[in-house]
């Protein structure tokens, strides 16, 4: 899972930097790296998606420093909302206070829908 994160890390980098000028002033684009992966940011467009780090902690532990830097990013840039897209194997209660103390908090989780699984559909 790791390395899938550290993929779609540098994939964010591959789309900023691929993208023509006109959308990357148009959206806002712009790239930065931080705790040894990219984060992506796109100051005109209020979706999460396009507003994020990708893999936060697989290359270096998230400590004060690596949220001073996301936290510049997302204020010199005006961005309304932002996501922290944090490994699962560095969630820790320590992580967990850090994170609350610079105002970040947990939202949820992927979740799937399960009927897209099931081999019979319900009837209305």
């Amino acid at each position: 899972m790791k390395e899938y994160e550290l993929i779609e890390s540098a994939a964010l980098n591959d789309f900023a930097h691929s993208a023509p000028q006109v959308a990357v002033e148009k959206c806002g684009i712009k790239i930065f790296p931080v705790g040894g992966v990219n984060g992506l940011i796109s100051s005109k467009i209020d979706i999460p998606a396009f507003n994020r780090v990708v893999g936060l902690g697989i290359k270096e532990p998230i400590d004060e420093r690596v949220i001073d830097i996301i936290l510049n990013k997302i204020e010199v840039n005006e961005v309304k909302r932002f996501i922290l897209q944090i490994h699962p194997e560095v969630h820790s209660d320590r992580l967990r206070r850090l994170l609350e103390l610079h105002a970040f908090y947990h939202y949820n989780n992927w979740v799937v829908d399960k009927r897209l699984f099931t081999s019979t559909k319900s009837k209305n």
